[in-house]
């Protein structure tokens, strides 16, 4: 019974800056995966793709960017590790974003499987992003989850985007 109420109580709630966000959990079994979803982000997976968007509420007219998560999922022909994945997207990152910078990295594990949780800074036009990248492997399929928010906006999202990552669970 109180494991009961304790998975009701996680899979209805999500905390955001003392703010109570419901959630429901989101399953794909197209894509291998599940994960739980603030019910008034806006999702988004495209017909035959490998890639599932989830875009924040717009807060007015002057939020000019939607906080949002990706998750990227990539059936992996070869026997690769995932300290290995981490280097290839790093080195992947370096060249493709501009003033890429590593703020954080951590080795972790998400429902008993093992990941890697990158924060990075890079820059956008004009505007200093900050992403945080949760990398894993699980039985020969790599799942690279995307946070993005502003920089200055980053730590008010963070919690939010931990508290998913968190719930994300492959099949």
């Amino acid at each position: 019974m109180k494991g009961h109420i304790l998975r009701v109580l996680l899979s209805l709630t999500l905390l955001l800056g003392g703010m109570m966000l419901t959630s429901y959990r989101y399953q794909s079994h197209s894509l291998g995966f599940a994960v739980e979803i603030p019910d008034e982000w806006e999702l988004g997976e495209a017909a035959d793709s490998d890639i599932m968007v989830v875009l924040s509420p717009v807060e007015g007219e002057e939020d000019l960017f939607r906080e949002n998560m990706n998750i990227i999922v990539t059936k992996l022909d070869v026997n690769v590790s995932l300290r290995e994945l981490y280097n290839l997207n790093v080195a992947n990152a370096k060249q493709m974003l501009n003033n890429f910078q590593i703020v954080e990295v951590e080795l972790m594990e998400i429902n008993g499987v093992q990941a890697i949780k990158l924060i990075y800074t890079f820059q956008y036009e004009q505007t200093l992003m900050k992403n945080i990248v949760y990398l894993l492997l699980h039985k020969g399929t790599m799942y690279t989850m995307t946070f993005s928010s502003l920089d200055h906006r980053f730590n008010e999202f963070r919690p939010l985007f931990e508290t998913i990552a968190r719930s994300f669970q492959p099949r």
